[in-house]
């Protein structure tokens, strides 16, 4: 047997207590990085998310408007039928009629009925973060109707009335879709 494998003078290394408590500071300095970049990324793709279902729910109320100008026009009936009569009108819309016209902001919520996942304002179907309004604007013959669709899921306050592309954005938590109909056929 080899007695220097055995020998008691030979000097173990290893970790000092220094060295143990250095290295779990470390670790753990690294692990809150890893963890709050997880919470920033987490948090900026929910707000994607919500862009982008603001940007769509925008669009979708241009497209509802447009269609019941469509309609109207297919019926024979004058393409602004049922339209509110005072330009600058906060409106409501749902896919069959202009709803709720007011120069008020209140209750503009978006509920999803759950037979046909759809938003709706009509008071059945559970309540979204979202809110959207659409603005009619006349021309001086009302012959045209700039159409201004907007939602927001952030704070809906007095300051949503104006809304204008330079406060409406990503971070005011708002989008907006904008089109001119025109009227089609006689008046």
């Amino acid at each position: 047997m080899n007695k220097k494998r055995f020998s008691k003078n030979k000097k173990y290394a290893g970790f000092s207590y220094a060295e143990s408590i250095l290295a779990v500071f470390i670790v753990s300095f690294e692990m809150l990085v890893v963890a709050s970049l997880m919470s920033s990324s987490l948090k900026e793709s929910m707000d994607s998310r919500n862009q982008i279902i603001g940007v769509l729910l925008s669009q979708e109320g241009i497209e509802l408007v447009r269609n019941l100008r469509d309609n109207n026009w297919a019926k024979g009936d004058d393409t602004f039928t049922d339209f509110p009569t005072v330009s600058n009108d906060w409106c409501r819309v749902n896919i069959d009629n202009i709803i709720g016209c007011a120069p008020t902001y209140t209750d503009r919520i978006l509920r999803i009925r759950s037979s046909d996942k759809a938003y709706y304002h009509n008071a059945t179907g559970t309540a979204t973060k979202f809110r959207r309004v659409i603005k009619i604007d006349y021309d001086a013959q009302i012959t045209q109707a700039e159409i201004t669709s907007i939602v927001s899921w952030g704070v809906w306050d007095a300051n949503m009335v104006n809304l204008t592309d330079t406060v409406c954005n990503s971070s005011a938590k708002c989008a907006y879709t904008t089109t001119t109909l025109t009227r089609w056929g006689g008046m």
